[in-house]
């Protein structure tokens, strides 16, 4: 069981519950569905139930959030289990009040409908409740000069766990502020344990006009506070003899801004934590015009005095948005500043407790790649100059495609699961004798009595690596004209081409006779021959676990 306070009026074990029900309870609906079915709950519905026919004049609130989930078989499932429990309760109708919530529904009219259906009561008696967005004005696109600033500064600084680096990385921002950004001289607070000292010194690094960051050392009593000399922008760092001594910098605000505890690790339960930074960003970009584009384009605000994001809002696509926001900017300049608005505003605040300037969410979508087509040719002129040369293939392709840029043949890519061995995969009318090679399944060619079969061509020679205890040679070396796709028994006076092996031994009437049944070079036979097309759940996990590392840790996280 638990301790229970009968002073308390929340009720946190179910025995409480079925005592004395309670006035409001949240749950889901499976779970209602077992305490309708199970006899020990039986008290719950009885209390409920007399409690309403001995006060007629009450209602029974049903609230039920993100209401547009239930449709179809789960939609069903949940109206008849709606209506058993309002016959459970014998209410009626005017006792019976029910609250949809939800963000997905457009037309007021088809929502009502919708609630109704699925409350079992009259769309006559719902009443539509919306929202009126507001645009945010100023309101317009930034200038080349304006997303030339925006993109020198270091997003790996800004985003840093190092103070210093991220009050640096704004320095170029400074001249560009929407609003006059005054210093102030700071309030130092100490406050320490028993073990602390009387007095410790403390070491303030401050930004000061013009973005120079300084330092002043304070000396300030146990429990006491004190002013600081200079006057800053905001206090960067603070530092203090006493270990046991946890000290506080805030401005005329009355917030705190900056804190450092005893252990040297900032602590994640105050919301003033380093808040200085905050406060600059959100002087900086609240005025801007470029700032009200980027908030009016992502949140489906249109804007009278912005006529061109009139259409086309909501969730945008990166490049999109970023020359939607500088027009006049070539593509990368204006993309790279568009990623320092995005996180500068999502930090900006003006006070400690506010939502950020820009409250947004950011969708990336991973879409898998049905496998990897290679050009033939190793020389591919489609490569740079540094890496022409030296693999065993040309440029690569995420699409099914006939000819590379350079001209040469590209076939699908293989590799072995075990030792990474790169073959091609290809399509020849024999197995036994392929003379020529076609980079899908073409079926049935002319004057041909049967279709094209499936060939494996392994790219590197798998008796390098042979041991004089392997079996007898498993693959036979052959010429691969690249621009042609023909294969010769014999060395090719061709600059394009290059030695491929097939398997050996490719007996008659097996329509698997051109494919390795295990790797030529490591002849594992269980990590098998493969494509590169994503599937299964590992490639994703790998890329959620490769982002959530990417990301910067919080200052205020504890390890």
């Amino acid at each position: 069981r638990a301790v229970e306070n009968p002073n308390d009026t929340e009720l946190l074990t179910r025995h409480e519950i079925q005592a004395a029900a309670p006035d409001l309870l949240v749950t889901n609906y499976s779970m209602l569905e077992y305490m309708m079915l199970r006899p020990i709950e039986r008290s719950i519905f009885q209390q409920t139930r007399d409690y309403f026919i001995a006060n007629p004049t009450e209602r029974f609130i049903l609230v039920l959030d993100e209401a547009h989930l239930y449709r179809g078989a789960q939609g069903t499932e949940v109206a008849m289990l709606i209506r058993r429990l309002r016959h459970r309760l014998e209410l009626s109708p005017d006792q019976f009040q029910v609250i949809t919530t939800s963000a997905s529904f457009e037309d007021g009219d088809q929502a009502k409908k919708f609630a109704a259906g699925l409350t079992g009561t009259n769309s006559s008696c719902f009443q539509w409740l919306e929202g009126t967005k507001e645009a945010k004005l100023p309101s317009s696109a930034g200038d080349a000069e304006l997303a030339s600033t925006l993109a020198g500064v270091s997003l790996i600084n800004l985003l840093s766990n190092d103070a210093k680096k991220r009050f640096e990385s704004i320095v170029p921002l400074l001249g560009i502020s929407s609003r006059p950004i005054t210093s102030a001289k700071y309030t130092i607070e100490s406050k320490g344990n028993d073990s602390a000292k009387a007095r410790c010194k403390v070491t303030i690094t401050g930004m000061i006009d013009g973005g120079e960051l300084v330092e002043e050392t304070i000396q300030i009593a146990n429990g006491g506070h004190k002013q600081t000399e200079k006057a800053y922008l905001t206090v960067v760092e603070l530092g203090c003899s006493d270990s046991a001594v946890t000290i506080k910098a805030s401005r005329n605000e009355g917030f705190v801004e900056c804190v450092k505890a005893s252990d040297g690790i900032e602590p994640s339960t105050d919301k003033g934590l380093n808040f200085g930074l905050s406060r600059i960003l959100y002087d900086i970009f609240v005025d801007l015009g470029v700032t009200g584009r980027l908030i009016n384009l992502t949140s489906g605000n249109s804007c009278d005095d912005d006529t061109e994001v009139s259409d086309d809002l909501g969730a945008q696509e990166i490049r999109k948005l970023a020359m939607r926001l500088f027009p006049q900017s070539e593509a990368a300049q204006a993309q790279a500043a568009t990623d320092v608005l995005v996180e500068a505003a999502s930090m900006a605040r003006n006070k400690p407790d506010n939502t950020p300037l820009l409250a947004a969410r950011v969708h990336r979508f991973f879409r898998g790649i049905p496998g990897i087509w290679a050009c033939s040719d190793p020389n591919c002129s489609a490569l740079p100059d540094s890496v022409r040369g030296q693999g065993v293939t040309g440029k690569l392709y995420v699409q099914p495609c006939r000819e590379c840029e350079c001209g040469s043949r590209t076939f699908e890519l293989l590799a072995c699961g075990n030792c990474g061995t790169a073959m091609f995969q290809a399509y020849a009318q024999s197995a036994r004798r392929p003379d020529y090679l076609w980079s899908e399944d073409v079926g049935e060619v002319d004057d041909a009595t049967d279709a094209v079969v499936p060939i494996h061509l392994c790219l590197d020679d798998p008796e390098e690596h042979a041991s004089e205890d392997d079996d007898a040679s498993r693959s036979r070396e052959m010429n691969l004209e690249t621009v042609t796709g023909r294969l010769f028994d014999q060395i090719v006076d061709s600059q394009t081409a290059r030695p491929v092996y097939i398997p050996a031994v490719a007996p008659a009437g097996n329509p698997k006779a051109g494919l390795f049944d295990k790797c030529p070079k490591c002849r594992d036979r269980f990590s098998g021959i493969s494509n590169m097309a994503t599937r299964g759940d590992e490639p994703f996990q790998h890329l959620v676990s490769a982002q959530l590392m990417s990301q910067p840790p919080t200052p205020a996280t504890r390890a």
